[in-house]
């Protein structure tokens, strides 16, 4: 009689990798939606039933019934990417002084390039499609073009819901990332001050301190939104000016 094997496996109480918050697979809500359901903003669906629910019974919504946060937009991985960027600075010109602008440029050149990337976008189709809305004027005086006008009308009715997207999306990324680089900021500060001594926490002015956790980091909230304008401004200046310039020629420079 031969021997028979039986192999036992063991299991782990420790959560998945993809559910578990804390590790950088985590996948969110946001990670985990298809690219329709991306594009529609169809994953917070769950988060309107759960709030409509709990208000018709009177209820509070729990953190449970929140939208999971991504992992790469944490504060504190935001805030260690910053510290990051600054030892890199540090050890690359060790005589120099460390730029924290800098180092927030470099850890969020992939959001900050979506954001300039959809605006461009965003802006191109407007001006096209008041290229196109000129097209289709032409049709309807133009005896001769009037077989073209349904061909322009469709084409300026896509132009619009690209743009409406676009626009959509652009706001949706502008609007939470000024946050998140406030955030990471005051928990850059606040890690700091926890590793001082008690001698140099003594000699620390709170006043001061309050006043860079609340007014000082303000700054990226206030201007985050428009930080891709200085990119975007000169394609559209460019764009718009040569559109002006095929309406009304020289005049547009009057």
């Amino acid at each position: 009689m031969q021997p028979v094997h039986i192999e036992v496996h063991k299991t782990s109480s420790e959560p998945i990798p993809q559910q578990n918050e804390n590790n950088p697979r985590f996948k969110s809500d946001v990670g985990k939606a298809n690219i329709f359901s991306f594009v529609y903003f169809f994953y917070v669906i769950g988060l309107i039933k759960n709030a409509f629910k709990a208000g018709r019974e009177g209820k509070m919504i729990t953190a449970k019934n929140l939208i999971s946060f991504p992992w790469s937009r944490r504060a504190d991985v935001l805030s260690s990417k910053f510290e990051h960027q600054l030892h890199k600075q540090k050890s690359e010109k060790p005589k120099g002084k460390m730029n924290l602008s800098w180092a927030i440029l470099m850890t969020m050149k992939w959001p900050l390039f979506k954001m300039t990337f959809l605006e461009t976008c965003f802006i191109f189709i407007r001006i096209f499609s008041a290229w196109i809305v000129k097209k289709l004027v032409d049709s309807y005086v133009i005896a001769e073009k009037n077989q073209d006008a349904w061909q322009w009308a469709g084409i300026l009715s896509a132009c619009l819901v690209v743009g409406f997207h676009l626009e959509h999306h652009y706001n949706h990324l502008a609007s939470y990332f000024p946050n998140h680089v406030q955030n990471a900021l005051i928990n850059l500060v606040f890690g700091k001050i926890t590793r001082l001594s008690t001698d140099a926490l003594t000699k620390i002015s709170m006043g001061r301190l309050i006043n860079i956790c609340t007014n000082g980091v303000n700054l990226f909230e206030q201007l985050g939104v428009f930080v891709c304008n200085i990119f975007v401004g000169l394609f559209a200046l460019i764009a718009g000016g040569a559109l002006l310039w095929q309406y009304f020629g020289v005049y547009c420079l009057v």
